[in-house]
């Protein structure tokens, strides 16, 4: 997750406070309306966002701890202002802490999102349903299918409804989940894309020590949604290294209820199970949408 500073930010709220020097108190003038000092308003706008910074950490990372989102920026700032704080003051501050994590958010888009474009490689990195090249009914039905999921993303996420993409080389399955992709990462959700040979390689290395094996998986159950494009082999077939990995990863993401969506370029799911495992297969699928991508490749010249 990509932060501004702190720094930068209390220079920003900072400058749309506009706080003038506190009035001396009295005993008296504690239980009534007050002006905070520069210095309480900065305390306060610190301490909300190191607790806002630390619980989206643990929601990241070990997000059955909690029980719902991290609340608001502002909503922890108006906690952390004394009960007795100007409310003409009060309702600056948390304008100000509004706007602040309002850039904040959008750091964190476009972070993720050219992240994104990066891994998925330059041929898909313009890839949106729009741009999705239709051919015949069997297309028109499967983008249907997926603008139907789009529509209420972070719901079908929250569901932990998954994708499971079935069909030969070529028919546009990783178009379509790269624009699903960016389609999440502007929804505010963050989505983790790796193709199978990538992924196996990184397990490889893993062996030599590069690299936990615990780690990589724990990268990839983390992620609001993960995609898995060309999750088999040229072969058809992962070993039994490889599918004991790749069991570990949907099922902590299936028990955790976090989307998986995957392509493959088989013809149904009997060969999917052949080639990795029927309880691999039988968890991407369950509460899954199944798209059957039957139509012949893109790359092919047409007679």
């Amino acid at each position: 997750m990509v932060m501004q500073s702190m720094a930068s930010l209390l220079a920003k709220v900072n400058g749309s406070l506009a706080l003038p020097p506190a009035s001396a108190s009295s005993e008296a003038e504690d239980i009534k309306p007050r002006r905070l000092t520069k210095e309480e308003a900065e305390r306060a706008i610190t301490s909300a966002i190191r607790l806002h910074d630390d619980w989206g950490g643990q929601w990241d990372f070990h997000r059955r701890l909690h029980t719902g989102p991290v609340p608001p920026l502002a909503e922890l700032v108006r906690r952390e202002l004394p009960d007795n704080a100007d409310p003409e003051q009060v309702t600056r501050i948390i304008a100000a802490a509004d706007a602040a994590q309002q850039r904040r958010e959008e750091a964190q888009r476009k972070a993720r999102l050219d992240a994104f474009t990066a891994t998925v490689g330059k041929r898909f990195a313009g890839a949106t349903l729009d741009s999705y090249q239709v051919t015949c009914p069997e297309q028109t039905k499967v983008l249907a299918t997926i603008r139907s999921y789009a529509a209420n993303i972070r719901e079908r996420v929250a569901d932990g409804a998954g994708i499971v993409m079935f069909g030969s080389a070529g028919s546009g399955k990783t178009h379509l989940l790269s624009a699903l992709g960016k389609l999440a990462i502007d929804a505010g959700l963050t989505v983790t894309w790796t193709n199978g040979q990538d992924l196996f390689a990184r397990f490889r290395a893993a062996i030599d020590g590069d690299e936990s094996e615990g780690k990589i998986i724990d990268d990839l159950v983390a992620a609001d949604a993960l995609v898995l494009d060309d999750l088999l082999p040229p072969g058809g077939s992962l070993s039994d290294y490889q599918a004991t990995s790749m069991y570990r990863i949907i099922d902590a993401r299936y028990r955790d209820c976090r989307p998986t969506w995957v392509s493959m370029n088989v013809a149904a799911g009997d060969e999917a199970e052949r080639g990795m495992g029927a309880q691999v297969v039988d968890r991407l699928r369950h509460g899954s949408l199944t798209l059957f991508c039957n139509w012949p490749s893109y790359r092919k010249p047409q007679a």
